[in-house]
């Protein structure tokens, strides 16, 4: 027999112990039923069924302990010397009695219908099966298929204790006399225990994995309000700063100071935005944060306020200094193009004044977009050494530092429009040239005449030659072409005067090629377009320049009134002016 101070363990099947369940001090072995109102159900059938179990096993013993005479005729005991205090079946056939002085005797249980049946469990079994909880802390749970144990009346004043049981059949273990009335109490009451137990570990499950979820959560939340003050009290601090640094520091011209050996341009383009800059400072190393700056424009106006152009910062000056240069007026160049130049004279120019370079803006000449300049469409621009010779007027300019070569592109041609007013497309129609036409015209009396008020005359004997002067004044035979094609084909200036020259074989040689050369040969004048759309109308057909310094021209009707006037012209004393030219030779 077990030691009655350990008790077996019993558990449920379908059982499971869960993990992280703990240590559970207090509560012995706890297990979860799975269905927990299902076990309960069964408990409470289970406990009305051995009640009444009970109830007809101990009427049935009464019945036949009434009707037992083995002892009186046995003789050897008395009836009146015992009193039987508990039923103890054994072979389901005997019965063991004690009397007041301790005494046992067997006899045979009477053969009464269903005595056998009722006491078929031995009582030790039962004991064993309802031992209380010892030392262990294990509890014995009754098996719900087992019928409820049989036990006999209590005898009055029996004692309680095991004391007084003698013998090696009787159980060591033996109950107290009111062991049926507690058993049945205790039984119920433990199993109500074990399921309120059961109860409370779910609960504190559910809890513990609550908690500790609810644990985790106020650490991050924590972790995130932390995180957020910290960055709010950096961002404050550093606005802060700069706010009062903003009104203690008012920021002038004279107050910023560009350090020379840090500094660098910085170019704002048109409609860009306060990000987009931001970046770009970044980028250069002008600025330590982007959002800074951006929050700091915002908060001190200057968002839209930014005009493009270029700009010369360095490192060490302030978000509201660099700012504040951002959206003053942009660092600009006046440049001067003088009447006559060529496309490349420009080029060069430009790039000697910081501008652009010179092949950025020849590429710009020949690739720009045009489409939207409503004069130059329509203009046959194959043949010549660059499309836009002649339109790009020369005039002075104001140009952006590091400028777009196509911005200084647009803005000639803008001028060009200003200058060609509407009154001289009506005039093309009175005269019949195309506006082309008319521009190559221009660019040659731009090289031709030295007064303005040549400028028309000049035209117009060039209009002559061209609209009434037949197959023997079809060619234009102007010098100022001969010295354009002789730097096209030798890359450099003719210094001396012509002679066998004008027999060079290029397209823009008017000896050699008759009517209009393929484009113009410069950048023409407001004075020289005003006289090639106004050319003067008479019927010269042929001119010199006068080689006395007044810079002016002798005009000739016939070829004999021209060469009588080169004579005279070859006549003439030159002056040691250092304006005196040489005579130009016949066309």
């Amino acid at each position: 027999m077990a030691d009655k101070n350990k008790k077996s363990i019993i558990r449920k099947p379908g059982a499971v112990r869960r993990p992280g369940m703990g240590n559970q001090d207090g509560f012995g072995n706890r297990t979860r039923i799975v269905d927990r109102a299902q076990a309960e159900r069964d408990r409470e059938r289970l406990a009305e069924q051995q009640n009444k179990n009970r109830i007809e096993i101990e009427s049935e013993i009464d019945d036949d302990f009434d009707d037992f005479e083995g002892f009186s005729e046995a003789g050897d005991i008395d009836d009146d010397d015992f009193e039987v205090t508990r039923i103890i079946p054994e072979d389901g056939d005997v019965v063991r009695v004690r009397n007041n002085s301790g005494e046992t005797a067997k006899e045979p249980l009477p053969a009464k219908a269903g005595a056998a049946e009722t006491a078929a469990r031995p009582v030790e079994e039962d004991m064993r099966r309802y031992r209380p909880a010892g030392e262990t802390g294990e509890r014995n749970v009754p098996d719900p298929e087992e019928p409820y144990p049989v036990f006999a009346d209590d005898a009055e004043g029996a004692d309680a204790s095991t004391d007084g049981y003698e013998g090696e059949e009787f159980p060591e273990e033996a109950p107290p006399e009111t062991f049926r009335e507690k058993r049945s109490v205790f039984g119920r009451k433990k199993k109500k225990s074990l399921l309120k137990q059961q109860k409370v570990t779910q609960e504190e499950y559910k809890f513990h994995k609550k908690m500790k979820r609810r644990r985790r959560r106020m650490v991050l939340v924590l972790l995130l309000v932390l995180l957020m003050v910290a960055v709010t009290i950096a961002a404050g601090y550093t606005l802060y700063t700069f706010v009062v640094d903003h009104f203690n520091n008012e920021v002038s011209e004279d107050s910023i100071i560009i350090d020379i050996e840090t500094e660098q341009k910085f170019r704002v383009e048109k409609r860009e935005s306060t990000k987009s800059i931001s970046q770009r400072l970044y980028d250069a190393g002008l600025i330590e944060s982007t959002q800074i700056y951006r929050l700091l424009s915002k908060f001190y106006g200057y968002d839209g306020q930014y005009n493009a152009g270029t700009y010369t910062l360095s490192k060490g000056l302030t978000y509201e200094e660099i700012m504040y240069i951002l959206s003053g007026t942009p660092e600009t160049v006046k440049v001067t193009f003088p009447e006559g130049f060529t496309t490349e004279q420009m080029a060069v120019r430009l790039e000697n004044n910081h501008v652009c370079t010179a092949e950025e803006f020849l590429d710009a000449v020949d690739n720009a977009d045009i489409s939207s300049y409503d004069f130059l469409r329509g203009v046959d621009f194959s043949g010549r050494d660059h499309r836009l010779d002649g339109y790009l007027f020369p005039d002075t300019y104001e140009f952006d530092v590091y400028a777009k070569p196509e911005e200084v592109v647009y803005k000639m041609l803008n001028r060009f429009n200003e200058i060609f007013r509407p009154a001289y497309y009506e005039q093309l129609q009175v005269t019949g040239l195309t506006l082309d036409q008319v521009v190559i015209l221009a660019s040659i009396v731009e090289k031709e005449a030295k007064l303005d008020s040549d400028r028309a005359p000049i035209a117009g004997v060039f209009y002559n030659r061209y609209m009434y002067g037949g197959e023997d004044l079809e060619l234009f035979q102007s010098d100022a072409t001969v010295r354009y094609s002789y730097r096209r084909v030798y890359g450099e200036d003719l210094t001396h005067s012509l002679s066998e020259e004008l027999e060079l074989d290029d397209p823009y040689n008017t000896y050699v090629y008759p009517g209009f050369p393929p484009g113009p040969i410069c950048s023409p004048g407001e004075a020289s377009l005003i006289g090639a759309v106004f050319p003067s109308n008479h019927d010269y057909y042929y001119f010199v320049a006068r080689v006395d310094g007044s810079g002016g021209n002798v005009f000739s009707r016939t070829y004999e009134e021209h060469q009588q006037a080169i004579k005279d012209i070859a006549n003439y004393v030159p002056s040691d002016d250092p304006g005196d030219e040489d005579v130009e030779d016949d066309w």
